[in-house]
């Protein structure tokens, strides 16, 4: 005894509905299937966008430790050339607290009427340190005995 028969699949074949309470059910199905899988492929793009933007937060983390951390006196300029922010570095080479430095034109820091000997004394401070600092990194570098060209 034969229940159903199923007819053969082909390309063109479309299933027919005896019920249009069932045909209409079915195209509600669709309809939603097609919706969760629209929804589905928009949280994947989020998913990818929160993955993004943890890695950005990442970096930033790491350029603010840098920017805090450096013994380097650097500054922040907005496109007016007034300052946004200071690390210590800058408080303690200029002098200028960050409370101070923070809002005004970063050109309040340039001075007409400098002494050339204190000038210089300064480049001379900044250079010893630089080389102090380069001869320090080259004793922690660990650099392999090269043979003599002859």
């Amino acid at each position: 005894r034969v229940c159903c028969e199923r007819p053969t699949p082909t390309a063109d074949y479309q299933p027919s509905f005896h019920s249009p309470w069932l045909a209409a059910t079915v195209e509600k199905l669709f309809a939603t299937i097609t919706t969760l899988l629209r929804e589905y492929s928009g949280l994947q793009e989020m998913r990818q966008q929160h993955e993004n933007l943890q890695k950005n937060i990442d970096r930033l983390k790491a350029l603010a430790s840098l920017f805090q951390e450096t013994s380097l006196a650097t500054l922040v300029l907005d496109d007016q050339y007034r300052i946004k922010a200071v690390n210590p570095a800058f408080e303690k080479v200029t002098g200028f607290s960050a409370e101070y430095s923070i809002g005004r034109r970063a050109d309040f820091l340039k001075s007409n009427n400098n002494d050339e000997t204190i000038l210089n004394a300064a480049w001379k401070n900044l250079l010893d340190q630089a080389c102090r600092d380069a001869q320090d990194a080259k004793r922690d570098v660990q650099v392999p005995l090269l043979p003599s060209l002859i």
